[in-house]
């Protein structure tokens, strides 16, 4: 699929150096961690233009991207941990599983 370019878990190293000791996350960190997150919703928006021509599924990954994203953000406002990794990194398996599955739907499968 070509949705691999965005590539949620590799992202995640940056998301545990942004845990750092695992306090409240300062404003600087917390900008930081914002730009990335909202770097990486723009590449699955890009993946969701290549792979859905009709408007109607368009439009449907795109609140499916902002769903999960509002999700990853939220782990921005607290503790953050080695759990909110893991789910950071569900959170990728999910999406791409969920446009996978919008794809085969478009495609009639």
């Amino acid at each position: 699929m070509k949705g691999q370019k965005c590539g949620t878990f590799r992202h995640v190293g940056y998301y545990q150096q942004f845990a750092g000791n695992r306090r409240l996350p300062d404003k600087k960190n917390t900008d930081a961690a914002h730009a990335r997150i909202n770097l990486l919703e723009k590449q699955y928006h890009q993946v969701a233009d290549e792979l859905f021509p009709s408007v109607e599924f368009m439009s449907r990954s795109y609140e499916l991207l902002r769903q999960h994203f509002t999700y990853i953000r939220s782990f921005t406002q607290d503790l953050f941990t080695a759990n909110e990794v893991k789910c950071i990194v569900a959170q990728g398996e999910l999406l791409s599983t969920a446009l996978f599955e919008l794809y085969c739907r478009e495609c009639g499968f």
